[in-house]
């Protein structure tokens, strides 16, 4: 009805869910997305200034003109560490809310943006893990444990790749240091069943099985 010259797209359900992690990130004290809520955006695609409330039309042009980046920080000697984004925290949070290809794309900037970090590694490498990614999955996670050797999560996860991945032999390494870690820990019993199944050592796999359901009777998946 406004002849607007610009593409103008009507926002689903899961874009609200995304955009309301994402405004509850973006500041100290987490706060649901208001309506309305209006981002302003860099050429490169970053959030440049948050309007929350009707927005005057001059402000953001204004803005949008200067477009000089963030607010933020200002000029100034500063006596406690600088504000940064924390792209781990905002993808992980993502990820685990269900928006596993906005949390891919978030976790690529994290590892473009710094040095690679284990926990980002290993986070990102499940996520890709969970979209049946293998070859990509599989680097991060061993460069993951190169920088960490002690990750319980990426060990259990790599295994889990590799047998998966139909090599069950090479992740019987991995579940074993595990267990010794988490020998109560049902996914590592049960994994390790699902690894020496295929190898032909079903006694084996058997206990490990019966293991997984003492330690969790009401899981499905084990029994």
């Amino acid at each position: 009805e406004l002849n607007l010259d610009f593409p103008i797209a009507h926002a689903d359900a899961r874009t609200v869910g995304v955009y309301s992690v994402l405004n509850r990130y973006l500041f100290d004290r987490r706060r649901d997305l208001g309506i309305p809520t209006s981002f302003l955006l860099s050429p490169e695609g970053k959030i440049v200034k948050v309007y929350v409330g009707p927005a005057p039309v001059g402000a953001i042009l204004d803005d949008a003109r200067s477009m000089k980046g963030a607010p933020t920080p200002f000029d100034g000697r500063r006596f406690t560490p600088a504000p940064s984004r924390n792209f781990l925290d905002l993808a992980t949070a993502l990820a685990e809310r269900g928006y596993q290809p906005e949390a891919a794309g978030i976790y690529s900037q994290a590892l473009e943006a710094s040095s690679p970090d284990f926990q980002l590694l290993t986070n990102y490498g499940t996520l890709l893990l969970e979209q049946e990614q293998f070859a990509e999955a599989e680097r991060l996670l061993t460069q993951s444990l190169a920088l960490n050797p002690d990750q319980v999560e990426a060990k259990l996860n790599l295994a889990t790749l590799l047998v998966r991945t139909a090599r069950p032999g090479e992740a019987l390494p991995l579940l074993d240091s595990a267990r010794s870690v988490y020998p109560d820990d049902p996914a590592i019993r049960n994994t390790l069943g699902t690894a020496q199944f295929p190898l032909a050592d079903r006694a084996a796999a058997e206990v490990q099985y019966r293991e997984a359901i003492r330690l969790a009777p009401e899981n499905a998946e084990y029994q």
